[in-house]
C-alpha cells in the first residue's frame, strides 16, 4: 500500500507544471536574424514580451495591478515611452527579468516608432 501511495504521489507531483508567471519566448530564428529594427513588429513584441512577461500583471484578467493595461496595440503605443525607460532601465518586470536579447527587441522597435 505504502508503494502505490508513494508512486502515486510522486508521478501527481512531477506532472505539475504550474507557474504564475510564463516564461518569455526564446527568440525564434526569424526575429534573431532582424538586420533592421524597421523590420520588428507589434506582434513579435507582444508574442515574445508582452503576453508571456506582463500581461499578468497589466492586464484585465491580472487585475490590472500594474495600473497601465497593455492588452492592446492602442495602449501600447500610447505608452511606449514610459514602456521603454522601464524595460531599458530593467524595473519592469519587477519578478524576472527579461533577457539582453527582449530589451532590444522592445526598445529597437519602440526606437523605430513602434509600428
Amino acid at each position: 500500500m505504502n508503494k502505490i501511495f508513494f508512486i502515486l504521489a510522486v508521478t501527481l507531483l512531477s506532472s505539475c507544471n504550474y507557474s504564475r508567471m510564463k516564461k518569455p519566448l526564446q527568440l525564434d530564428e526569424g526575429v534573431q536574424k532582424i538586420t533592421s529594427p524597421d523590420q520588428i513588429t507589434f506582434k513579435m513584441v507582444n508574442e515574445s514580451v508582452i503576453q508571456p512577461m506582463c500581461l499578468s500583471c497589466h492586464s484585465e484578467a491580472g487585475g490590472n495591478r500594474g495600473g497601465l493595461n497593455l492588452e492592446s496595440f492602442d495602449n501600447v503605443f500610447k505608452n511606449s515611452h514610459a514602456i521603454r525607460l522601464e524595460v531599458a532601465g530593467g524595473t519592469m518586470p519587477p519578478r524576472q527579468k527579461l533577457s539582453d536579447q527582449h530589451i532590444k527587441l522592445v526598445t529597437e522597435w519602440i526606437d523605430a516608432g513602434a509600428h
